[in-house]
């Protein structure tokens, strides 16, 4: 073979050495396709598995609005305050409250507490009936352990009474009008309670389960509230107890 032959020979070996190289390349190309697809048919078909989440439905405007809350009511107490006459001159005068529809305190005027002592020693203060009391007398109850006061409202008012109702939890209705009734000649000044009861349709009560609290006092010499046995009265200006140990030969 000569010279030329050889340069063929070697020519067509470095062609096809070229070749195989790309034909190589081409498949391991290939391959790398062939991953990436189905890989990606892979994760096609699980979303496609998977259910879809329902849409939910857009919120209404009512929904994504909220309520507004309920206004807290807050009951008040407005006092109102009549006052009795003994003749021309003022004598007691009351101070009603909306909780319990009753009296709050009654102020004796012109007559005053007193300091203990050897001698009588007045204060400021006027003497006060149910003035250390958490409810007003005249707070209706059916449990006198368990004394809750209801709110009442003023229906009407005028110079000598007060009218207020309220509504028990039961749903009974109840009325008070307090009357100052003035002293005369044949009595003294007083105070009345007209007291009535509006039954819901289908309901009834027993108004003998029913009870009034009449108020809280307290003596008004410091040492009466000390001996309680026996009694003080007051005399050549000064407070005088008798001791009583049983009673026989009290007063």
């Amino acid at each position: 073979m000569d010279r030329k032959g050889w340069i063929i020979l070697i020519l067509c070996g470095i062609a096809l050495m070229f070749n195989y190289q790309i034909s190589q390349k081409n498949a391991a190309d290939r391959r790398k396709l062939d991953e990436k697809e189905k890989a990606l048919n892979e994760k096609e078909a699980q979303s496609v598995s998977k259910p879809k989440a329902e849409a939910k439905a857009p919120a209404s405007a009512d929904a994504a609005t909220p309520a507004p809350a309920k206004p807290v009511v807050v009951k008040e107490d407005h006092p109102v305050v009549l006052t009795g006459k003994d003749g021309d001159a003022d004598s007691v005068r009351y101070t009603f409250t909306n909780f319990g529809g009753g009296v709050k305190f009654a102020e004796v005027l012109g007559q005053y507490g007193v300091k203990s002592g050897k001698q009588i020693e007045h204060t400021d203060q006027l003497v006060k009936v149910n003035g250390d009391s958490e409810l007003a007398v005249g707070t209706l109850a059916d449990d006198p352990r368990n004394i809750a006061p209801v709110y009442y409202e003023v229906v009407d008012k005028g110079a000598n009474y007060v009218t207020y109702k309220g509504t028990l939890p039961n749903g009974v209705v109840v009325t008070k009008k307090w009357t100052v009734e003035n002293a005369d000649a044949k009595k003294p000044s007083r105070l009345r309670l007209d007291l009535s009861f509006t039954v819901p349709a289908g309901k009834n009560i027993s108004l003998g389960k029913y009870a009034l609290l009449t108020g809280s006092v307290t003596p008004l010499y410091g040492k009466e509230q000390r001996g309680r046995i026996g009694f003080y009265y007051y005399e050549d200006g000064d407070y005088q107890h008798d001791n009583q140990s049983k009673f026989k030969g009290g007063m």
